[in-house]
């Protein structure tokens, strides 16, 4: 496999459920938002919940990095997707729990390792 071609190899996975919050500066309100960000999957695993709310996406590195620039940026109309517990670290409310399209939401994750030979 290309995996293996490039020298490493699967070592373990584990399927884990996501729940994704909406979350934006304290005292903003889920009408006052225009952009969300977030990492690429995450909002793909909110494509019709964000459909319905009419956002502009915008595409960013990680969860937790997207949520730390709303909070650094202090424009109200800004929010970002990430677990609750980005809220919490950077001082943001949730504007919407269980953004996810599935009650059913699962992400893989896979440890890699260099393989041998």
């Amino acid at each position: 496999t290309l995996v293996r071609a490039l020298g490493i190899a699967p070592v373990a996975e584990v399927w884990r459920p996501i729940r994704h919050a909406l979350m934006g500066l304290p005292g903003a309100r889920l009408s006052d938002i225009r952009t969300v960000e977030s990492h690429p999957i995450a909002l793909a695993q909110c494509e019709q919940t964000l459909k319905t709310l009419h956002m502009t996406v915008i595409e960013h590195f990680d969860t937790a990095g997207a949520a730390r620039d709303v909070a650094e940026a202090g424009d109200p109309t800004r929010a970002a997707i990430a677990a609750v517990g980005a809220a919490e670290v950077y001082g943001l409310s949730i504007l919407r729990n269980d953004l996810q399209d599935s009650s059913d939401n699962r992400t893989r994750f896979v440890l890699l390792s260099a393989s041998e030979g």
